[in-house]
């Protein structure tokens, strides 16, 4: 009877506008699992740490970044109070042995072997920008707020100004299609250019640091909560990666952050994106 005292909730978020698809982010999480767990299960695990560094640290900012924006949008998007009469349907209990099944049952069905998790993530790192999108629609001011989170995107002048300048007609259309499909009335855009690399927030390019991400939730603790996940799982690459004391840990993280930054910079050298074809009648 015990294990079935429910030990939390899962609670599903509230934005009226099409959500970002959540197989992307499970899809990433997954193959940061399944590399670390790779490692943790190698008969060598140097070895593997060895192999699978540079695709750890490429896979980095995509991990972290979309648990970013996931906070963000919690801090925008709170879930339905407990009178509220949907609040059934938008949260539902987990009890133990449910999450302790999802724990399990990764290592229980499958052997890890390190160079087939590095293909797998390659393949998911095809095409990829360390770029990330968020829409929120208030109800009460009928205004969207548009993030785009961006790393390294302060130092890339180039690739700012392009966004910026495509962002506009984009936004645009906006008001016109979430009307279409969502019947949802706009009466104006909010726009905010975010870098999870700044340390501080730029005005004179108007891009955000995630530090004042509590001027742009408009609720406060939201920068706290980010900065201590980031701290969390930057301990967590550092481990997973390297042979940490006590004497040197702060000099490999800032190691770490150096590395995940090139990687940033050099992917901004790749840029795609699809072609468009205007059709003409004939």
């Amino acid at each position: 009877m015990f294990s079935q005292i429910p030990i939390g909730t899962v609670n599903l978020y509230n934005n009226p506008l099409p959500r970002r698809i959540w197989q992307r982010n499970v899809n990433i999480l997954s193959r940061h699992a399944d590399i670390c767990l790779s490692i943790e299960m190698s008969k060598n695990p140097s070895k593997a740490k060895a192999i699978a560094r540079r695709t750890l640290l490429e896979l980095a900012p995509l991990y972290q970044g979309e648990a970013i924006i996931s906070l963000l949008l919690e801090a925008l998007s709170p879930p339905p109070s407990p009178s509220d009469k949907t609040s059934q349907v938008t949260s539902f209990p987990i009890i133990m042995p449910e999450f302790e099944a999802l724990s399990e049952y990764r290592t229980a069905l499958r052997e890890f072997d390190i160079n087939k998790e590095i293909q797998g993530v390659k393949e998911l790192l095809v095409n990829q920008q360390y770029t990330f999108d968020l829409l929120h629609y208030d109800h009460d001011s009928e205004k969207i707020l548009w993030l785009h989170m961006g790393y390294g995107l302060a130092e890339q002048t180039e690739a700012l100004d392009k966004w910026k300048e495509q962002s506009r007609p984009v936004a645009q259309q906006l008001v016109s299609l979430i009307k279409q499909y969502y019947d949802k009335d706009i009466k104006s855009i909010d726009v905010a250019c975010l870098d999870p690399l700044l340390k501080h927030s730029r005005k004179d390019i108007a891009v955000w640091a995630l530090n004042d991400a509590d001027q742009l939730t408009g609720k406060t603790g939201t920068a706290q909560k980010i900065a201590a996940w980031r701290e969390a799982a930057l301990e967590e690459l550092n481990v997973m990666l390297n042979n940490p004391t006590g004497l040197n840990e702060e000099k490999l993280r800032q190691q770490l952050t150096a590395e995940i930054h090139k990687i940033v910079q050099s992917s901004y050298q790749n840029d795609f994106s699809p072609e468009l074809t205007v059709l003409i009648p004939k």
